[in-house]
């Protein structure tokens, strides 16, 4: 069932992993020739722990590092995300 445009999860498969390990190994690998080829480097720091469907998280997270890359120029400035 599909309600206005939005994708339906029947169930999700949540668990707890490891955020840094996680980006580093599924994300940030799979960009770091495009970011190259910008001069735009990729870094993964810190360590935390997220309670969520590895399928969604991994969309979410591409999708925030592939507009990063989109919009960002050469040689910007980094940004990062934290958690106390």
């Amino acid at each position: 069932m599909r309600k206005s445009g939005a994708t339906y999860h029947p169930r999700l498969d949540k668990s707890t992993r490891g955020v840094s390990s996680f980006t580093r190994e599924k994300i940030a690998t799979f960009y770091e020739a495009i970011a190259e080829e910008r001069n735009i480097k990729i870094s993964c720091t810190g360590e935390g722990k997220i309670f969520a469907d590895p399928m969604l998280l991994h969309r979410a997270l591409a999708n925030l590092l592939d507009n990063a890359l989109r919009f960002t120029v050469a040689d910007a400035v980094p940004a990062g995300l934290a958690s106390d």
